[in-house]
């Protein structure tokens, strides 16, 4: 049976034919079966509608896609650099951090009764464009210097072709003159920088402006975690100090942040030489630096004295503490808590404190704690009460000496002669 529709279903019987002796006979129970389907392959191009960049959805688009028919069937892969995007499988994706400069693409396939694939020409994922901020506005002027109020993820700019700077702060500047300052977002990771924003025009001072003097010291111990002062008192003269601002440094670079009259010391610092910038505000000028103070790791205090664990003969076992080294006497300091090789029946001393980290210094030593090994100490070899000693002594007849024995007896110390 020819000329059928694909995807049909029919009945079929049969019978015994008519012969010349017998009549054709009934026909038999039906037979349903159905045409195959017609598998069509698919054709066209695949688009990506959209822009790519960060955090923004493209969309795959199938209008082109033949026949029209299959495109309700068409199943979707977006692909990162050719490999497939795990989970994103429908026909729209959103751009994350991980395609931001990589090419991204789309492919689509046939199902049912369609069948192929297709894939989409690569697109660039770019990172996502932010508005222009507004002007910036001004905090201060001097006859040489300019500051910006400052916010945070901006950049700040002098003049159309300066150099972008996180620090509001302008100085070098020419008094009683006009200047334009800018402002955009920053660059991050998933953001371009926005575009510049409208110019602020500001001028530098052209009153009497005085310098200040004095020197510039450090309050506060420079050690991890405690927080030094920028010590002003002798800042002159007094009225600059509340208009003064502040610049910590790092063995002369400066330190990201650190913009304030105090800082609170760091690993990073450690080792280090950290100082303070002071730079004059409005109505004054000039900058002072203080001399540089070497930061220290911290202090810790002392650990209560060590605790017994056990004791034999020859071997005293303290309870181990962790961070803690332990001493026997004025020896060597160990982190081990067990003391062997030793005398018994005697007493020790012992120690500990806590160990050097890359914070904080060792500690002083704890209280002294007393233990004493087991058993008895080996007796000493008894002395006899006394003992007895032969000398021969001489003594002269006439022309001649003879010698005649002479008995000591040694006791307590004590000689006698017999």
């Amino acid at each position: 049976f020819t000329g059928l529709t694909p995807a049909t279903s029919y009945d079929f019987y049969a019978r015994v034919a008519e012969t010349s002796t017998h009549a054709a006979s009934p026909a038999s129970a039906k037979l349903t079966t159905s045409t195959e389907a017609l598998i069509t392959p698919i054709s066209g191009t695949v688009g990506i509608s959209g822009t790519a960049r960060y955090d923004s959805t493209v969309t795959a688009n199938v209008e082109s896609v033949m026949p029209a028919a299959a495109r309700a069937t068409l199943t979707y892969a977006w692909l990162r650099e050719g490999v497939a995007i795990t989970g994103a499988t429908t026909s729209s994706y959103t751009i994350t951090a991980a395609d931001i400069g990589k090419n991204i693409s789309v492919r689509v396939s046939g199902t049912g009764d369609y069948e192929g694939s297709l894939t989409s020409d690569a697109v660039e994922a770019l990172k996502a464009v932010t508005s222009a901020p507004a002007a910036p506005t001004l905090s201060s002027a001097s006859t040489d210097t300019i500051t910006l109020n400052t916010i945070s993820g901006r950049e700040y700019r002098l003049g159309s072709d300066g150099v972008w700077q996180i620090s509001g702060i302008f100085s070098g500047l020419a008094p009683d003159t006009s200047y334009d300052f800018y402002a955009r977002i920053a660059e991050t990771a998933t953001h371009e920088a926005s575009p510049v924003s409208t110019a602020l025009t500001a001028s530098t001072s052209t009153t009497n402006i005085t310098q200040i003097s004095g020197l510039l010291g450090i309050s506060g111990t420079a050690r991890f975690g405690s927080t030094i002062t920028a010590a002003v008192e002798d800042v002159m003269p007094a009225a600059a100090r509340p208009t003064l601002h502040f610049i910590w440094l790092r063995n002369g670079r400066i330190i990201p942040g650190a913009y304030t009259s105090s800082y609170t010391i760091t690993t990073l610092d450690i080792g280090r030489y950290i100082s303070v910038v002071i730079i004059a505000g409005s109505g004054y000028r000039g900058t002072l630096i203080s001399s540089p103070v070497r930061a220290e790791k911290a202090i810790v205090t002392s650990p209560a004295a060590p605790t017994l664990k056990s004791a034999t003969t020859n071997k005293i076992a303290l309870n181990k503490e962790a961070g803690q080294q332990y001493r026997l006497g004025n020896g060597p300091w160990q982190n081990s808590a067990v003391f062997t090789g030793l005398r018994p029946d005697t007493s020790y001393q012992f120690y500990t404190r806590k160990a050097e980290t890359h914070t904080t210094m060792a500690s002083a030593p704890s209280a002294v704690a007393v233990f004493k090994t087991t058993g008895s100490k080996p007796k000493p070899n008894p002395q006899p009460p006394f003992f007895f000693r032969v000398v021969y002594m001489p003594v002269r007849f006439g022309f001649h000496y003879i010698y005649i024995p002479y008995v000591t007896m040694i006791r307590n110390n004590s000689f006698w002669g017999f």
